[in-house]
């Protein structure tokens, strides 16, 4: 969205259109507020949706969003593997919640983290 310079509505017609299962955005602290309005348009367009989040802001201030109840999930450090492999754990194409790579996860909606 912040690359193709999309507006909020136009995100939020993408995904009426898309139907995602989740949302994942990445992004610096520069860019945190449009990231967290994106995430809060999914749950409001589909309460099912997913929502991750990742990338330098919430690595280093997880707290600025993990409060969120439209944050599900906040991937932190190195989060791409991390973030496929939760993808892939949602979807139901894996079974395992981590296989030992960089990344973390810290799950919003339950509050705990996992290493």
């Amino acid at each position: 969205a912040f690359a193709l310079e999309l507006t909020h509505e136009q995100v939020k017609d993408k995904i009426k259109q898309i139907k995602p299962s989740a949302v994942l955005i990445g992004s610096s602290t520069a860019t945190h507020k449009n990231a967290m309005k994106i995430l809060e348009n999914a749950k409001e367009i589909d309460k099912n949706i997913t929502t991750i989040y990742g990338g330098p802001h919430v690595t280093s201030s997880p707290q600025t969003a993990i409060k969120e109840d439209f944050v599900d999930f906040l991937v932190i450090n190195e989060g791409e593997i991390t973030a496929l492999e939760l993808l892939d754990y949602i979807v139901g194409r894996s079974n395992q919640k981590k296989r030992g790579h960089k990344g973390h996860l810290l799950y919003g909606k339950w509050g705990y983290e996992i290493h």
